[in-house]
């Protein structure tokens, strides 16, 4: 929570809203009706009028707009003749008893033109271009009062918005949030509403989206909370600080996932140390993320295998790159709990199995020499196939296929080794992508400087688990 708390709204107010050059996917028209629709906020009741000047609808087939540039928080808020005078209103509105247009840049279509465009409200201009790759698209207003948000939803026709508060490094849904009023927009979804709180309340929401062909998830985090994690925009040095009275709130962090099918959100995910998930509806295994303790130091591998093996029993052994190893198993545990709790002795030297990442599929990179070895646990009962690639952080791509390690059921579970075609050193990013009996898991991790036989240090984390098998998430 961050400053100004306000309490919410006693007496729900009218909000009326007008549709300017509005057109049906196709970009058909639409003809002159008036209708009441549900409310925005609870207890409104939104008078909706369309008129019939059509507008053809384009929107990529993926859905994110591209935008320029990048609205900048520390400049909004300011007199709105520079946008009215090079764009066309295509919505108006009131909200919480004050105007509201929205306006589309010229020569622009769909998405594009609206985040091109932007928002005049109460006489100010804010923008709509928050930059980030995602289909689903908001905006948050410091009024001073009960917060204003604003979006677009790029994909076509339109679409269900779904708000609540949520927390960082994760897509689980907190505390439902009222939804704002939806409608079509030159062919893609425009969203407004308020708050029961003031912005400087909010730290993080999550926003899921059902449009008809798609759905989407986007967690965002304001007024600083969040930096450095997640998706990161680089164009934007106005979107830094807390929240001013009359400006957007800055837009610190983003996470998300899109090209969903319509409904299927993924509550497990989770990037760094502390997130996790609740269960995917769909999937009927358990999660199988182990509790191991204590986390792995990279700084202290590599060391002599002493501790491991008078505490743990060997239950595996083998050899990589002509060099032998062992697995050892914590006694008193069992499945990967036991072998996370154990560890791996390689050519002589101890390396823990413990991470710490809330993840079924775990992986741990060690710097063995001219190359890399790669060895870790899937905790998912059964045999599980291995998929391994080069990747970048903050996203789930599949890059350079990369070598299959070996993989063994113990004690349930799977066990995993190998080694890659170059040096540890090589590496700064890896997807790994398991399948077990019955349910998928994809972990991406960033990983930092390498020393000579010791773990490569793990710099950043974000997996989604409990996936239908071999429905990976791309879309990131």
């Amino acid at each position: 929570m961050r400053s100004r708390l306000l309490a919410p709204l006693g007496t729900p107010a009218l909000a009326s809203l007008v549709v300017l050059g509005v057109a049906p996917i196709g970009g058909g028209p639409v003809f002159g009706t008036t209708m009441t629709a549900s409310a925005a906020t609870v207890g409104h009741e939104d008078a909706v009028t369309t008129t019939t000047s059509p507008q053809p609808a384009s929107v990529g087939y993926d859905g994110p707009a591209i935008c320029a540039p990048t609205t900048d928080a520390a400049t909004s808020g300011g007199p709105p003749q520079k946008l009215t005078g090079s764009a066309r209103e295509v919505a108006r509105g009131t909200i919480e008893g004050k105007e509201w247009s929205l306006w589309a840049a010229h020569g622009q279509p769909g998405a594009a033109g609206l985040e091109d465009g932007g928002l005049v409200f109460s006489g100010r201009e804010y923008g709509l271009c928050a930059g980030y790759p995602n289909p689903s698209e908001t905006e948050m207003i410091d009024t001073g009062g009960d917060a204003i948000i604003y979006g677009v939803v790029d994909y076509p026709g339109l679409a269900k918005v779904q708000m609540s508060t949520g927390a960082l490094n994760s897509l689980a849904v907190g505390t439902v949030l009222p939804s704002p009023h939806v409608s079509v927009v030159d062919g893609v979804s425009f969203y407004i509403g308020t708050l029961p709180k003031s912005a400087c309340t909010y730290s993080y929401f999550e926003i899921n989206t059902t449009s008809p062909s798609y759905s989407t998830e986007h967690n965002i985090g304001f007024g600083g909370d969040g930096t450095g994690q997640g998706y990161v925009i680089t164009n934007n040095p106005g979107n830094t600080g807390s929240c001013v009275t009359g400006r957007l709130d800055p837009l610190s962090y983003s996470e998300g996932v899109w090209q969903l099918p319509p409904g299927q959100f993924q509550g497990n995910f989770g990037g760094g140390a502390t997130s996790s998930g609740s269960g995917a509806s769909s999937v009927g295994v358990p999660d199988d993320t182990s509790t191991c303790t204590p986390t792995t130091s990279p700084s202290s591998s590599g060391g002599p295998p002493g501790s491991i093996m008078s505490t743990g029993t060997e239950v595996a052994s083998g050899a990589v790159q002509g060099q032998a190893w062992s697995l050892w198993f914590a006694k008193g545990q069992s499945g990967a709990d036991g072998l996370e709790d154990g560890g791996l002795v390689l050519d002589g030297r101890a390396y823990g199995l413990c991470p710490g990442y809330p993840n079924p599929a775990e992986l741990q990179l060690i710097d063995a020499g001219s190359n890399g070895v790669v060895t870790g646990v899937v905790g998912y009962p059964g045999l599980a196939t291995i998929s391994l690639s080069e990747s970048h952080t903050g996203t789930f791509d599949i890059g350079p296929a990369l070598p299959s390690p070996s993989v063994r059921v113990v004690d349930g579970v799977s066990f995993y080794i190998g080694t890659l075609p170059s040096s540890a050193c090589d590496y700064s990013s890896l997807e790994l992508n398991t399948t077990s009996p019955g349910v998928s898991a994809e972990h991406n991790f960033g990983f930092g400087t390498c020393v000579a036989n010791e773990l490569v240090p793990i710099t950043e984390s974000q997996g989604i688990w409990q996936l239908p098998p071999g429905q990976f998430q791309s879309n990131f």
